[in-house]
């Protein structure tokens, strides 16, 4: 019996050690798994502030850096699939501040007050901050014709 008793108690000590082991290995890949979320989270942002950076500077783009340019924005509606080479999948969303939404087409230009450059479905990552948006043949006055500048909100998404 006593013997019996030994084997009992060294099967359940066996059984409990097996237990904490494999809680161990659950909490560890449940713990190594929330990193790595966390980690292509933060490759993710980093990626987009990269982007972001690129078109704010790119004379694609920009008159000068951040200052965008309207008549580079709407041609460049066009070339995505060349656009995408470069910079991969994104969208880029440029709208003035403060009026109603007109998409810019070569309708509509220059009476116009967002570009939707290269648009995609799906889940992504977005950055955007203000700026400043160069028309190049913005006014006409009795004096000619004069650029002008407006306020706008700059956007850029990537996707995955």
């Amino acid at each position: 019996m006593k013997g019996q008793a030994q084997l009992m108690e060294y099967i359940f000590m066996t059984l409990l050690i097996v237990v904490i082991l494999f809680a161990v290995i659950i909490f560890l890949a449940g713990w190594q798994a929330t990193q790595l979320k966390l980690e292509k989270t933060k490759t993710q942002s980093q990626y987009v502030l990269n982007l972001l950076k690129l078109v704010s500077t790119s004379p694609l783009f920009v008159k000068e850096p951040s200052v965008y340019d309207a008549g580079k924005l709407l041609a460049l509606k066009q070339e995505c699939k060349e656009l995408e080479k470069l910079f991969g999948r994104f969208t880029l969303n440029v709208t003035l501040v403060g009026q109603e939404l007109t998409e810019c087409t070569s309708d509509t230009w220059p009476d116009c007050t967002y570009w939707l450059i290269c648009p995609h479905p799906g889940n992504y990552t977005a950055y955007g901050f203000p700026a400043a948006i160069y028309w190049p043949a913005g006014r006409v006055t009795d004096y000619g014709i004069h650029p002008r500048i407006d306020l706008g909100w700059i956007e850029v998404r990537w996707y995955e």
